[in-house]
């Protein structure tokens, strides 16, 4: 992996858009991909976020993460349902590992209302 597939905080909208660019000319590149929507999702670029977290989901429906960072995405356009569903998919997934804690610490806040 070359310096581009790095997380780097607050990315700027020229190298999202050259790391983005690696990926199209890749488009099977699921670790990649990876870092396109974890760059995306850290760097608030929402819709872009969502759609790779989609694409991963539906490419490796039993990574815990891919359905952890889907599910906020959904919370934060509003639909609780579905962060709720992507949470829960997380937990099926895998009850003990990092993704789950926090899949659970999300759940338990829904429940609660905030």
């Amino acid at each position: 992996m070359d310096e581009t597939t790095q997380y780097a905080h607050k990315t700027d909208a020229a190298d999202l858009e050259r790391i983005e660019k690696k990926l199209l000319e890749d488009p099977q590149n699921i670790e990649l991909m990876d870092w396109v929507a974890f760059m995306f999702y850290s760097n608030g670029v929402r819709d872009k976020a969502f759609e790779y977290y989609e694409r991963l989901t539906a490419a490796r429906p039993r990574y815990p993460s891919y359905h952890y960072f889907l599910g906020n995405l959904h919370y934060q356009k509003g639909d609780r349902a579905a962060a709720r569903e992507c949470w829960a998919r997380v937990l099926s997934l895998d009850r003990e590992g990092e993704y789950a804690g926090k899949a659970r610490n999300k759940l338990a806040s829904l429940e609660k209302g905030s």
